[in-house]
């Protein structure tokens, strides 16, 4: 069985990391974030999916790996960035990827 969650993120439109000292506005995207090669049951696998929903919710929220350093920071420190992992983690009901998160 191939697990697959996709995830709801808001997305910040693209702004200079400034905006995002208020609240930016947002849309809905979505980001697929596969973990059918994790068992959850194992800390390192469920700390390499938080990892994974990290980097979805960087991506949904504006930044890519291609994005300069400091504006992937500025969006991981956004309030679009927290919510949108807070989703997908509370989305999952995995008590071992919610204790890491926290």
């Amino acid at each position: 069985m191939t697990r697959l969650l996709t995830c709801a993120f808001a997305v910040a439109l693209i702004l200079p990391p400034a905006a995002f000292a208020g609240e930016p506005s947002t849309s809905d995207t979505q980001v697929k974030v596969r973990y059918n090669d994790l068992d959850l049951r194992d800390r390192a696998d469920a700390a390499a999916l938080l990892h994974r929903l990290d980097k979805a919710a960087t991506e949904a929220c504006g930044a890519s790996d291609a994005s300069l350093r400091e504006y992937q920071l500025a969006v991981q420190a956004s309030a679009c960035h927290r919510r949108s992992l807070e989703r997908a983690v509370a989305a999952l009901h995995d008590p071992n990827l919610s204790a890491l998160a926290r």
